[in-house]
C-alpha cells in the first residue's frame, strides 16, 4: 500500500517539477495545425479552479506573441490577462503582383460562437508592426459574445455564424500618430461593420475637410453625412454609395488667381462656394472606377459641370484611361451662358480623344460687357472632336446682335469657321458677315470677308483673307461701292500686314502696318480709277485722262504723317471749265494739327474757262504762318504774259496783283465776236485783284499799249447804227474806221457781280483823212456773262460731237 503511495507521490512531483515542458509539447502539438509554435509556456495551478499562465510565448510566420499573466477560472469559464504582446510580420509573399492588382484576398473566419468563449479582459494589448511608427496599445474586454476594444482605437466586434460585425470610431489623427504620414484630409468618423471573410459592408458618419493651397487661392472642401461602402475581396470591388449630402468646396480668391494665370477679361465671376454631388455613388476595382452620376454646382452664379457614367480604368497604372459624357453649364459673366456635352475618352501616352458640342449664349435683353466692348444677343455653337494623333478639329457658327466699342457701333455679326489644332500648331477658317457698321466719320454696309488664321509654337501667327464692302460711307455723304480688301498679316515678334485695296473703277492701293506705322500707297496707274474717290470728294471734278501715283506714311503715336504725289499729264473738267495736261510733284507732311507743303512745282498746259490760258507754272508751298500759298504763278493769256503774286490757298480776304505783259488786243476784242472790227497792238499793265470765298474784284487797274495799234472797223452793223441815231458824230467816229494810234491808256475795274468797266484814252492818227484822234470811250461788259456765255458755247459743241461719235459708234 506504502509502494502504491509513494509511486503517486513520485509521479505528482515529477508532474509538478516537469509540468512547463509536459505542457509546452501537448500545446505544440496542438497548434502546429495552425502554423503556430509556442516558444515558453510557464503556468501553475494557483487553486484546484484556477489556472494562472505566468508566460506563453507563441511564434509563426506572421506574428510573435507574448502573454503574461493569464489566469483562467476553469469552472466559471472566465479569463483575465495583464499583457499581451503582439508584433505583426510584414508580408513574405514574393509573389509577382501587377501594377493594377492590390494585395487582398479573402479570410476563412472560423465557425466559432463568441458566447462559447470565456468571458474576460485583456489589459493591455500591444500591437506591432513595420508600418506603424508607434505601438498600437488597446485593452480588451470580452463579454457574452461582444468583444469591446478600447484605448488607441474604440470598437465592439461580434462573431456569431462566421459573421463578424461591430462598430469603430477612428479618425485622421489616430493615423497619423501610428503612420507618422500626415494625411491630405481631416476627418473623424464612426463606422458600422459586417465581415464574413469576403465581403465588407460598413456605414460610416463621417465628418471630414481639407484645405490646399495654391498661391493665393485657398480651396478647401468639407463633408458632414453618411456613405455606406461594400468591399468584395475575392473581386477586389469596392462600392461607395448612399453620398445623400454633397461636398461642399470653397474657392476663395481663386478667380483672381486664375484670371491671372489665363488672362481672361475682368468681368469674369466664378462662385466661390461650389456642391459636389455624387448620388449613386462610387464603384471602385482594381482594374476600374466608375461613377453612374457626377455633378459640381456652383452656389452663387448657377455654374454647373455634370457627367454621366464617368469611367476610369487601370487607375492604379501610370497611365489611366477616362471615359465619360460630360455637360457644363457655366455663367461666369453676367447675362451670359456656355453648355458643354461631349463624349471623353483619354488615356495618357496612348490614345485620348473626345468629340461633342459647346454652345454660348447672351440673354438678348442684356448686353455683355467685355472689356468696354458691349456685345447683345451673342450665341455661339460649336462642334468639336479630338483625338491625339489628328489633334483637335472643331467647326461652328456664331452671331451677334449688335456690338459697341467707343465710338463704334456693329449690327448683326454672322460669322461659320472651322479649325484644328495638332502639334502645338493651329488653323483658323472663317466665313464673315457685318450687315453695318458705323463711325463717326465712316458707315460700312453689308461687310463681308473669308479669314484663315495660322499658327504656331514659337508664336509666329498668320492672317490671311479678302473682305468685300457693298458700300462705304465717310465725310457724312460720301459714298464708295464695292470695295475689295485682300488681307495678308503676321505676328512674330510685332504685328505687321499689308491689305491691297481695289475698286470697280480699277484703282488699286495697299495698305501697310507695323506696330504704329500705316503707309498707304497708290501705285502708279490711271486717273481714271480715281475717280469715284474724286467724284465723292469733288463732285464737279471730271476725270479724263492722265496717271497719278501718291503714298502716305501715317504714325499713330505721334499722330505725325508725311507722303508725297505725283500727277502726270492729267486732263479733267471742273464744272465748264477744261484743265488739260497737269503734271505736278506733291511732297506734304502733318504735324501738329497743321499740313505743311514743301516746295512743288507744277504745271497745265492749258485752261479753258472762257479765256484760254496756256503754259501755266508756279508752286505751291507753306509760308512761316503754315498757311499753303501758291506763288510765281505766271501764263501764256493773249498771247502775252501774266505773273500774279502770290495766293493763299485759305477762305480769308486778300489781295493779289496781277501784272500783263504784250497781250494782244485783238485777242480780247475777238471774245465779243463783233464782225468788222479788227484790232492790232500789244498790252500791258496792273490789275490789283481783291479776292474773297464769295467773290472777285479789280479795283483802279491800268493798261497800256506796249506797242503801236491799229483799228480797223469796216462793214459793223453795229457800229454804223450809232453814226446814223447820231448824225453830229458820225465824222469824228468815221475816224476810227482807220486808226493807226500811238497810246492806249484804259483805268480797269471789275465789280463783285461781275461787270467789267474799261474807261480808255485813244491817241493816234487816222492816215486817209490826215488827221490826228484823241478819243476817250468808257465800255462796260458784265464778263461772268460773258464767259459763261463762251463756256457753255463749247460745252454745247462738246456735247455735240460726243452724240455725234456715239451714233457713228453704233452705225
Amino acid at each position: 500500500m506504502w509502494k502504491k503511495s509513494l509511486s503517486l507521490l513520485i509521479f505528482s512531483l515529477l508532474v509538478v517539477l516537469f509540468r512547463n515542458p509536459i505542457a509546452l509539447y501537448f500545446t505544440n502539438n496542438w497548434l502546429a495545425q495552425y502554423h503556430i509554435q509556442a516558444n515558453c509556456l510557464n503556468w501553475q495551478l494557483t487553486s484546484f479552479d484556477k489556472l494562472n499562465i505566468v508566460e506563453l510565448c507563441l511564434t509563426s510566420d506572421k506574428f510573435n506573441a507574448n502573454i503574461k499573466q493569464l489566469n483562467y477560472q476553469l469552472f466559471d469559464a472566465n479569463f483575465s490577462a495583464q499583457s499581451v504582446h503582439l508584433t505583426l510580420k510584414s508580408s513574405n509573399n514574393t509573389k509577382s503582383q501587377t501594377a493594377n492588382t492590390l494585395d487582398i484576398t479573402p479570410i476563412a473566419l472560423p465557425d466559432i460562437n463568441l458566447a462559447k468563449i470565456p468571458n474576460g479582459q485583456i489589459q493591455t494589448l500591444i500591437i506591432e508592426h513595420p508600418s506603424l511608427l508607434t505601438s498600437l496599445n488597446l485593452a480588451i474586454d470580452k463579454t457574452a459574445n461582444q468583444i469591446a476594444l478600447t484605448g488607441d482605437v474604440n470598437a465592439n466586434l461580434v462573431l456569431a455564424n462566421q459573421v463578424l460585425t461591430g462598430d469603430l470610431n477612428w479618425s485622421s489623427e489616430q493615423i497619423t500618430e501610428l503612420t507618422g504620414q500626415t494625411l491630405p484630409i481631416n476627418f473623424t468618423a464612426n463606422t458600422q461593420w459586417s465581415f464574413d471573410g469576403l465581403t465588407l459592408d460598413a456605414t460610416h458618419q463621417l465628418r471630414a475637410d481639407a484645405q490646399v493651397d495654391i498661391e493665393q487661392c485657398n480651396v478647401t472642401a468639407n463633408f458632414d453625412g453618411a456613405i455606406s461602402t461594400k468591399l468584395n475581396l475575392q473581386q477586389q470591388a469596392l462600392l461607395i454609395e448612399d453620398l445623400a449630402q454633397p461636398i461642399n468646396i470653397g474657392a476663395k480668391q481663386c478667380q483672381q488667381h486664375l484670371l491671372h494665370q489665363i488672362n481672361l477679361p475682368t468681368p469674369l465671376s466664378l462662385s466661390e462656394q461650389w456642391q459636389v454631388n455624387i448620388p449613386e455613388g462610387i464603384n471602385l476595382t482594381t482594374h476600374q472606377i466608375q461613377l453612374s452620376a457626377f455633378s459640381i454646382r456652383g452656389i452663387e452664379q448657377a455654374e454647373q459641370l455634370s457627367f454621366n457614367q464617368i469611367t476610369i480604368s487601370d487607375w492604379l497604372s501610370q497611365a489611366p484611361s477616362v471615359q465619360t459624357t460630360a455637360h457644363f453649364v457655366l455663367s461666369p459673366i453676367k447675362a451670359l451662358t456656355t453648355q458643354l456635352t461631349t463624349d471623353i475618352y483619354f488615356q495618357p501616352n496612348k490614345q485620348a480623344r473626345f468629340a461633342g458640342k459647346f454652345t454660348l449664349k447672351n440673354m438678348a435683353e442684356q448686353a455683355l460687357d467685355i472689356q468696354g466692348i458691349k456685345v447683345k444677343s451673342l450665341n455661339l455653337i460649336a462642334d468639336f472632336n479630338y483625338e491625339l494623333s489628328k489633334g483637335l478639329v472643331f467647326k461652328g457658327e456664331a452671331s451677334a446682335l449688335q456690338i459697341d466699342h467707343d465710338s463704334i457701333n456693329a449690327e448683326q455679326m454672322n460669322s461659320s469657321f472651322e479649325g484644328q489644332y495638332h502639334l502645338r500648331a493651329w488653323q483658323l477658317i472663317s466665313q464673315n458677315s457685318l450687315a453695318k457698321a458705323t463711325h463717326p466719320n465712316a458707315i460700312i454696309h453689308q461687310l463681308s470677308n473669308s479669314l484663315t488664321i495660322k499658327g504656331s509654337a514659337d508664336k509666329n501667327t498668320q492672317v490671311t483673307g479678302s473682305s468685300q464692302i457693298k458700300r462705304l460711307a465717310v465725310l457724312a455723304d460720301k459714298t464708295l461701292r464695292h470695295v475689295q480688301i485682300n488681307h495678308n498679316l503676321e505676328q512674330a515678334d510685332a504685328l505687321t500686314g499689308k491689305h491691297h485695296v481695289s475698286l470697280p473703277s480699277g484703282l488699286t492701293a495697299v495698305i501697310t502696318h507695323q506696330t504704329n506705322q500705316i503707309s498707304l500707297e497708290l501705285e502708279s496707274q490711271g486717273v481714271l480709277g480715281f475717280s469715284p474717290i474724286v467724284s465723292m470728294l469733288a463732285p464737279d471734278v471730271d476725270l479724263q485722262s492722265g496717271f497719278a501715283f501718291a503714298k502716305v506714311d501715317y504714325d499713330m503715336q505721334q499722330k505725325t504723317a508725311k507722303g508725297e504725289v505725283f500727277l502726270d499729264n492729267v486732263n479733267f473738267d471742273y464744272k465748264d471749265h477744261h484743265i488739260r495736261q497737269l503734271s505736278m510733284p506733291l511732297t506734304f507732311s502733318y504735324r501738329q494739327e497743321q499740313w505743311l507743303v514743301a516746295p512743288s512745282e507744277f504745271s497745265i498746259a492749258h485752261v479753258f474757262t472762257g479765256l484760254e490760258l496756256y503754259q501755266l507754272k508756279g508752286q505751291l508751298i507753306s509760308n512761316q504762318a503754315k498757311e499753303i500759298e501758291l506763288r510765281h504763278l505766271s501764263g501764256v493769256v493773249f498771247d502775252g504774259q501774266f505773273q500774279s503774286s502770290p495766293i493763299a490757298l485759305n477762305d480769308q480776304p486778300q489781295q493779289l496783283n496781277l501784272t500783263i505783259t504784250d497781250v494782244e488786243s485783238g485777242k480780247i476784242l475777238a471774245l465779243e465776236k463783233q464782225s468788222g472790227i479788227s484790232v492790232q497792238g500789244k498790252l500791258s499793265g496792273q490789275l490789283p485783284v481783291f479776292l474773297s470765298p464769295d467773290n472777285i474784284e479789280i479795283k483802279s487797274g491800268k493798261l497800256v499799249n506796249s506797242s503801236a495799234g491799229q483799228l480797223r472797223i469796216e462793214n459793223n452793223a453795229a457800229f454804223e447804227a450809232v453814226k446814223q441815231k447820231q448824225p453830229a458824230l458820225a465824222e469824228v467816229l468815221s475816224l476810227l474806221e482807220y486808226l493807226d494810234f500811238e497810246t492806249l491808256n484804259s483805268d480797269v475795274s471789275l465789280s463783285k457781280d461781275g461787270w467789267l468797266t474799261l474807261d480808255m484814252a485813244l491817241m493816234g492818227f487816222n492816215a486817209k483823212a490826215q488827221q490826228e484822234v484823241n478819243f476817250n470811250y468808257t465800255h462796260r461788259e458784265n464778263v461772268f456773262t460773258l464767259m459763261k456765255a463762251l463756256r457753255m458755247g463749247d460745252v454745247i459743241k462738246d456735247k455735240v460731237q460726243q452724240e455725234f461719235e456715239r451714233k457713228n459708234d453704233a452705225n
